[in-house]
């Protein structure tokens, strides 16, 4: 008799999924809210192998510069901005006043996110234990809660 596994399918995230990001570091804690930066997140990850396909060919003429480590965050930047930043709360301009979410904004604020926190955005949105189901844990966190 075969073993049913079929329990585990509840760990798999689903790209309608969003999770929200809270930028606590930057004032008023503006919150993102995200959809999987996954291969659960079709249109994504089909960017992100479009995108692979020419920064290989890049990296083959060129090698690994300071350059090609810049454009390849710029080129994340867009991908993010594009199919994963879906919304926001409390995202404001220099002057205070609240930003209204668009397509050019959420680029806007990711380009002028500094590399560390940007780099925190996208961890947090690669990350599929953020978009599981309410109420369910991460293998992980369940066997560090049993002690494991």
């Amino acid at each position: 008799m075969r073993a049913d596994f079929s329990h585990l399918s509840r760990y798999q995230p689903s790209a309608d999924r969003t999770a929200e990001y809270r930028l606590t570091q930057i004032d008023g804690e503006p919150t993102l809210v995200l959809a999987p930066a996954t291969a659960d997140n079709r249109p994504y990850f089909n960017a992100v192998l479009r995108q692979s396909k020419d920064e290989v060919r890049r990296l083959q003429a060129a090698g690994v510069t300071a350059e090609s480590l810049a454009e390849r965050r710029r080129l994340s930047r867009e991908l993010l901005a594009q199919h994963v930043l879906k919304g926001w709360r409390d995202v404001r301009d220099r002057s205070g006043a609240e930003v209204a979410f668009s397509p050019e904004n959420a680029l806007g604020f990711l380009r002028a996110l500094p590399d560390w926190l940007f780099d925190a955005v996208q961890a947090f949105a690669s990350s599929p234990s953020n978009f599981l189901a309410p109420g369910e844990a991460a293998p992980s966190e369940v066997a560090a809660a049993s002690g494991n």
